[in-house]
């Protein structure tokens, strides 16, 4: 009787140390993937942040060119006078202004009109992101769709055909979850004009004014 008693005793301590092990295994487990995940979460992050860092170069340049006549040189924007890119180290964005043939402009008496593209770097607690972004011609106008979150904090912005409408920008919101809200622009070798923002389920962007890409 005494021995039956002990096997019992015995056979339940190995079944409460294998409900532990699992127990202990199980609760790991999750420990391991939640720490996965928030490492992943936090390098979205951040690549996001990048992201809107390289958005914020292509705006800005922007601006540059469209407040600088056509004939006006490269020295007029990169006014550092290395006409090596344009770098803002406060915000962290790298800028180059590339020719026809994809190649960096680094020679500050070539005019503007010779941008034919740039290409925004942005830098993130160590993550980087890269937009490219065409310059029309003098005298053309590209259509542009902008996407944005809800906070404004997160943007995607995009050139787009010729034949887009209103609705189409409001369709690559849609069917993006992230974004809420959607803006229509007008792209020339000045800059990026907008209208007013328009809302997924709400009020419709309005077109640039003046309306030279024809939304």
């Amino acid at each position: 009787m005494i021995n039956k008693t002990k096997k019992q005793k015995a056979s339940i301590l190995v079944v409460t140390m294998m409900i532990l092990g699992i127990v202990l295994v199980t609760a790991l487990s999750i420990s391991v993937v939640s720490i996965q995940e928030r490492k992943a979460s936090m390098g979205s992050n951040k690549s996001n942040q990048a992201y809107q860092v390289a958005d914020t170069g292509i705006e800005k340049v922007m601006q540059l060119i469209k407040d600088n006549p056509f004939d006006n040189t490269i020295k007029n924007i990169d006014t550092d006078g290395t006409c090596d890119g344009i770098f803002n180290s406060t915000v962290g964005y790298t800028v180059q202004l590339k020719d026809t043939a994809d190649e960096n402009i680094t020679t500050c008496a070539v005019s503007v009109s010779a941008i034919a593209s740039i290409k925004s770097i942005g830098t993130n607690s160590g993550q980087q992101r890269a937009i490219e972004a065409a310059v029309a011609a003098s005298g053309g106008y590209t259509k542009v769709c902008k996407l944005s979150t809800a906070d404004s904090l997160n943007t995607d912005t995009m050139l787009v055909p010729s034949t887009w409408k209103i609705d189409n920008c409001k369709t690559q919101a849609t069917n993006k979850s992230d974004y809420l809200g959607y803006y229509v622009g007008c792209l020339t070798y000045s800059g990026i004009d907008f209208g007013e923002v328009g809302i997924i389920n709400g009020v419709t962007a309005t077109a640039p004014s003046p309306n030279d890409c024809g939304w």
